[in-house]
């Protein structure tokens, strides 16, 4: 998957499509062994791409974990500093369905009131009310080629010594 054009497709819908100009990134954070931070290409993608079309944002970054209980409590915040924006890019399906249900806690509705996009394209996305709008990440797929990619490299690297 390309994360990176990924971002730009749900971005120009949210922005060129249904014109919002005030977008949340909600996102999560992960860590490394030795407890560095993972890069994470969706953040720096959506970073990058409000800055080069004006779209406020700052205000709207937020990030913990990649669950649902974190997409609700980022939301609440949003909610109780009065800083609430047009739509809602979570990193995951699970943060943006945490999101949506704080947003119907607190009698705003999707989408009329607040757009909510999420990524992964998880299957219970579509139980969500309303059903999520999702970015598609072929998990089942990238998976498969991972394990066809290091098996090539075994075979290029051990399969092919000869033992004399």
């Amino acid at each position: 998957l390309d994360f990176k054009q990924a971002v730009i497709d749900a971005l120009d819908y949210l922005s060129k499509r249904l014109g919002h100009t005030q977008i949340a990134y909600l996102g999560g954070k992960e860590y490394l062994q030795d407890n560095t931070i993972y890069f994470e290409e969706r953040k720096e993608t959506f970073i990058q791409y409000c800055e080069k079309h004006r779209i406020t944002y700052e205000p709207y970054l937020k990030e913990r974990e990649f669950s649902a209980e974190s997409g609700y409590v980022m939301m609440n915040e949003l909610i109780k500093e009065g800083n609430l924006p047009t739509a809602v890019f979570a990193a995951s399906d699970p943060i943006a369905i945490g999101a949506i249900r704080s947003l119907y806690e607190h009698g705003l509705k999707v989408p009329s009131d607040v757009s909510v996009m999420g990524f992964d394209d998880i299957s219970v996305a579509s139980f969500s009310t309303p059903p999520l709008t999702t970015i598609h990440a072929p998990a089942e797929f990238m998976g498969e080629y991972a394990a066809h990619l290091f098996v090539q490299w075994l075979r290029e690297n051990f399969w092919n010594i000869r033992y004399q």
